[in-house]
């Protein structure tokens, strides 16, 4: 097994999956199996498949105890809580009085937690034209991470799964120790193979001294 970092414990194409993979690996797997109970472990498995772009079928012929529909489990919950998050995004993004609703703004701070910081400051929350100027410059600095992001992962589809060159690509997007693309404060996750260790912390409610994968 070719592997490129640390963390790449998996074989597979060693970068994060894109959304069409990730899709399609979740499909097999409902096909196969219901979502059923499960714990850390998983999630951090169900992660690691995803980061490394690895086949099922590979992974449970060397881990034969990895359990498919507890990994279905953990991707259903965090999918939730992500797709909750970038949905009260949205609605901050089209109502700027949304900052003062608290239960909106700790959504959003799951994954962009530096927002939710920075609008509810007393300065932004009793100026609401100053509010709407800074939402404006995040929303900018949000769309450009997106479509960087879509650059790299465009260009990494043409690569060959484990080439030097895309694993060096790959690292660019996903770094757990020097974070890339997928860690910026201003990167919006559109999937689960895309979230950092730090927002899956987030998601979950763990505290910030526990051990994040």
């Amino acid at each position: 097994m070719n592997v490129n970092r640390a963390w790449q414990i998996l074989p597979g194409q060693l970068w994060p999956m894109d959304s069409v993979q990730e899709a399609l690996f979740i499909n097999n797997l409902r096909e196969s199996t219901k979502p059923k109970h499960f714990d850390r472990d998983d999630v951090s498995l169900l992660l690691a498949i995803l980061r490394c772009g690895s086949n099922l079928e590979t992974v449970l012929r060397i881990a034969p105890g990895v359990k498919p529909g507890a990994l279905l489990g953990a991707y259903d919950k965090l999918e939730a809580l992500r797709f909750e998050s970038v949905m009260s995004w949205s609605k901050l993004e089209a109502d700027i009085t949304l900052i003062k609703n608290k239960k909106i703004m700790k959504s959003v701070g799951k994954l962009m937690p530096h927002v939710s910081d920075m609008l509810t400051l007393d300065e932004y929350l009793d100026d609401p034209s100053s509010a709407v100027s800074l939402l404006g410059e995040i929303k900018s600095s949000v769309q450009r991470m997106r479509v960087f992001a879509g650059s790299l992962e465009a260009i990494l589809a043409q690569h060959k799964p484990g080439s030097t060159i895309g694993v060096k690509l790959g690292a660019e997007l996903y770094q757990p120790n020097n974070p890339g693309v997928y860690g910026n404060s201003n990167y919006l996750p559109d999937r689960i193979a895309s979230l950092s260790p730090v927002r899956v912390r987030d998601l979950l409610g763990e505290s910030k001294f526990d051990v994040i994968l």
